[in-house]
């Protein structure tokens, strides 16, 4: 197996998590969402969140390749193949960090489209949100952020774990 089949597996694997954490999670919020306040502006923002996360689902499994070009995933390696016999740290500590960031992506995501409708929709209405409220949404996107850096920068993240072990 390829160092970029092995992306894009995990790549594929991410999206169909995302599709089963929002029809669990994200989906469930909106329809109660929905239905508690039901007027025109709510079932076009729990439509167009179901969209969003429609279009998101077929970006990650159908466009994969593009994923890897873009985010350079197969490059920076000494070899294209992937030998599961003989693993080494580097690799595996690559392969953790972006399980780890894609995780901080995918979890936070769909929380942090919620709140950031709340509080657009709280500051429409002209209803004062509370502190805690933007602490959260502040925190999630910090939390995408990190997931996205660590992805972006598993060379030198996996590097600096291979000399703090080594010393």
């Amino acid at each position: 197996m390829t160092k970029r089949d092995f992306f894009i597996l995990i790549i594929k694997i991410f999206g169909l998590y995302i599709l089963i954490s929002t029809v669990f999670s994200t989906v469930t919020s909106v329809l109660s969402l929905v239905l508690y306040q039901g007027d025109i502006a709510t079932i076009f923002m729990g439509l167009l969140s179901a969209g969003v996360v429609v279009l998101f689902f077929y970006l990650i499994t159908f466009k994969a390749n593009k994923i890897v070009d873009l985010l350079k995933l197969d490059k920076h390696f000494e070899d294209d193949r992937i030998d599961l016999n003989s693993l080494d740290a580097e690799l595996i500590l690559k392969l953790s960090v972006f399980i780890l960031g894609g995780l901080l992506i995918i979890e936070n995501a769909s929380a942090l489209i919620t709140l950031a409708y709340k509080a657009f929709r709280y500051d429409i209405i002209g209803i004062e949100q509370e502190r805690g409220d933007y602490v959260h949404l502040i925190m999630r996107f910090i939390n995408i952020l990190i997931g996205f850096l660590m992805i972006s920068n598993l060379k030198a993240i996996s590097g600096l774990f291979n000399r703090l072990n080594s010393k």
